[in-house]
C-alpha cells in the first residue's frame, strides 16, 4: 500500500494504536513522551486497520502495538520500514508486568500478612501455569481453526470447561458451527485430528513449563489476575470500597506494577527498543 509524506504540520507526531486500555496506560507511563499520541481502538483487528490505513497515515506516522496472543511475534522485522505493527514477544502484554521481584516489593510494601518474596510468587504463578495447559491448548487449536475457517467460528471455552484433555476435545465437538460448515471442514474431519492437534500443544505448553519461556508463553492476563487474588499486597482495595469490576482491578494493580518498575529502573527493555524504534524511524527523527 502506498503512503503519503505527512504534511508539514504533522511532522514529528506519532500515532500508535492499542487493543485495550491497560496497553494504552502501560505505554503512555513507560514512554511518558508526549509526541506519542497512544489511541485505544478495536481491538487487534482494529488495530491492524488503522496502522494500514493510508488516509489516517496521511495525518501523521501511524503504527499499531499488539500482542502475539497464538501467532509468532515479528521483532525481528521492527527495523523494517515496511513494519506498522509491533507484535509483542508475549502472549499478551500483561505478561510484561510478570516481574516477579516487583510484584514482591508490592507485597512486602503492604501492612497485611504474610507477604510473599519473588521466589514464592513465582512459584505460586508456576502452579497456577501448569493448571491452564489444557486451556491454553483449547484456545490455541480453535485459533488455528478459527484462522482456516473464518467467520463465525466459536469463542474462547471458560477454564471450568476445559480442565482436561477430554473435556477441551468434548467442548470442540459440542459446537452447533461444525454443522453449518461441513464443506470447510475437510481437514478438521479425519478421526482423532483435533485430538491429536491439542495433544501437541498440551505437549509444547508442558515444555515451556520447564524452561523460563512460560512466563511469556502462558496467558499473562490470567497469571496476572490469580496473583493479584492470591498475594498479600497486590490487591488492596477496601473491604468497604464500592465493588469494582476485575478489568478495573488489573488495571489498577498495573498501575501500581509500571510505578514500581520505574521506581527500580526495570521497564520492561522491549518496550524501551519500541519506543526508540519509533523515535528513529518518525520524520524529523525524535531525539
Amino acid at each position: 500500500m502506498k503512503r503519503r509524506a505527512a504534511p508539514e504540520q504533522y511532522r514529528g507526531r506519532v500515532k500508535v494504536y492499542v487493543e485495550d486500555p491497560l496497553t494504552h496506560m502501560l505505554l503512555t507511563d513507560v514512554w511518558a513522551d508526549p509526541r506519542m499520541d497512544i489511541e485505544v481502538t478495536r481491538g487487534r483487528a482494529g488495530v491492524l486497520h488503522m496502522a494500514q490505513a493510508t488516509t489516517i497515515t496521511a495525518h501523521g506516522e501511524v503504527f499499531g502495538v499488539v500482542d502475539s496472543d497464538f501467532d509468532a511475534h515479528n521483532e525481528t522485522q521492527w527495523n523494517s520500514p515496511a513494519c506498522r505493527v509491533f507484535r509483542l514477544p508475549v502472549h499478551e502484554v500483561e505478561n510484561l508486568l510478570l516481574d516477579f521481584e516487583v510484584l514482591s516489593s508490592l507485597s512486602l510494601e503492604s501492612r497485611g500478612r504474610s507477604p510473599e518474596t519473588a521466589a514464592q510468587i513465582r512459584t505460586r504463578a508456576h502452579g497456577y501455569a501448569r493448571g491452564l495447559v489444557s486451556w491454553m491448548a483449547c484456545r490455541a487449536v480453535l485459533r488455528a481453526m478459527q484462522q482456516a475457517l473464518g467467520e463465525a467460528f466459536p469463542g474462547d471455552p471458560t477454564q471450568r470447561e476445559c480442565r482436561s484433555l477430554d473435556a477441551s476435545a468434548d467442548w470442540i465437538a459440542a459446537r452447533p458451527y461444525w454443522g453449518t460448515h461441513a464443506a470447510a471442514l475437510a481437514r478438521w474431519q479425519p478421526p482423532g485430528k483435533i485430538r491429536a492437534e491439542l495433544e501437541t500443544w498440551e505437549a509444547m505448553y508442558r515444555d515451556t513449563l520447564e524452561h523460563d519461556s512460560w512466563v511469556r508463553d502462558f496467558s499473562g492476563k490470567e497469571l496476572l489476575r490469580h496473583l493479584r487474588s492470591h498475594v498479600t499486597g497486590l490487591d488492596p482495595q477496601p473491604a468497604s470500597a464500592p465493588p469494582s469490576s476485575a478489568a478495573d482491578r488489573d488495571l489498577d494493580l498495573a498501575r501500581r506494577v509500571v510505578r514500581c518498575m520505574q521506581a527500580q529502573n526495570r521497564q520492561p527493555e522491549v518496550l524501551r527498543r519500541i519506543l526508540a524504534i519509533l523515535r528513529a524511524r518518525t520524520s524529523p527523527p525524535l531525539s
